[in-house]
C-alpha cells in the first residue's frame, strides 16, 4: 500500500521542496494551499512528471469549518496517513503595540490554531498506521524579536504544543518539530540586509531546503524519537 502525507503550505517554498521529495520517497501527497493555486498546480506536475501521486486540498486554514471536510476526504480515500506535516504560516511583521487583533488572529488562527485542529482531526488516521506529525517551527523561537512579535509568539506556542501533543499521542503517533532558520528570503528582504543576517551565523551560509527535507526524512525513519525540536540555522542560537 502506497504511504500518504499531507502537508499543509506545500505549494512553494520549503513546503514545496518537502512535497516534491515525499513524492520521490514514494508517497501519495496530500498537498494544501489556500491562495497559491497556480504554484500548487505546478508542485503536483513536478510530483506527478517524477512518477510520484498528488492530490491537491484547498482551504482557509483560519476557518475551522474548512479544516474537517478536508481531512474526511483523506479518511475516504485511504485507510491511514503516514505522515502531517504542519507547514502552512503567515509571517507578517508588527511590533506588539501596532498589533491588530485582525492581524493577531489572522496569525494565530493559521501558524496555531490551525496545526492543534488538524493534528486532532488526523489522530485516527495516523494511529492506525503508526504515523508521526511533523511542525515546522522558526529558529527564532529562543529570541526575542519585537518587530515580529505576534508571529515569534505563534511559533513559541507551537513549539510548546509539539511537546504536548508528543506527549498525549504516545505511543501510537510520534510527533517531532524543526526550527528552520535562514533558509530562503522573503519578498521583502532587501539583499544587503539578508547577507548581513547570514554573515552574522557561525557557519556564514544560508541553509538550502534540502537542509530542512533531510530533518523531515530523519523523523519520519527514527522510530524512537518523539517530542524533539530540531534547529536547522546554521548556529543561529550561537549568536
Amino acid at each position: 500500500m502506497m504511504k500518504t502525507a499531507l502537508i499543509t503550505g506545500g505549494a512553494q517554498r520549503i513546503g514545496k521542496s518537502i512535497a516534491i521529495a515525499l513524492g520521490q520517497d514514494g508517497y501519495h501527497v496530500y498537498l494544501h494551499y489556500y491562495q497559491s493555486k497556480e504554484e500548487a498546480e505546478a508542485t503536483a506536475a513536478l510530483i506527478q512528471a517524477n512518477g510520484g501521486a498528488c492530490s491537491l486540498m484547498q482551504a482557509d486554514l483560519q476557518n475551522i469549518d474548512a479544516l474537517a471536510p478536508m481531512m474526511q476526504h483523506i479518511a475516504e480515500e485511504v485507510e491511514a496517513l503516514d505522515v502531517l506535516i504542519n507547514n502552512a504560516s503567515i509571517f507578517i511583521e508588527s511590533p506588539l503595540s501596532d498589533t491588530s487583533i485582525d492581524v493577531w488572529d489572522r496569525i494565530m488562527d493559521v501558524n496555531l490554531r490551525a496545526p492543534w485542529l488538524c493534528a486532532k482531526l488526523a489522530r485516527p488516521l495516523l494511529a492506525s498506521g503508526g504515523g508521526c506529525i511533523i511542525n515546522i517551527l522558526d529558529s527564532g523561537i529562543e529570541k526575542v524579536w519585537p518587530n515580529f512579535a505576534a508571529y515569534q509568539i505563534s511559533k513559541v506556542g507551537m513549539a510548546q504544543l509539539t511537546k504536548l501533543l508528543a506527549k498525549e499521542f504516545a505511543p501510537d503517533i510520534r510527533v517531532n518539530g524543526i526550527a528552520p532558520g535562514l533558509i530562503l528570503p522573503s519578498s521583502a528582504e532587501e539583499p544587503e540586509q539578508w547577507e548581513k543576517l547570514v554573515n552574522r551565523l557561525p557557519l556564514k551560509k544560508q541553509g538550502n531546503p534540502a537542509d530542512v527535507v533531510d530533518a523531515v526524512l530523519f523523523f519520519i525513519n527514527q522510530a524512537y524519537v518523539t517530542g524533539e525540536i530540531l534547529f536547522i540555522d546554521g548556529g543561529y542560537q550561537l549568536v
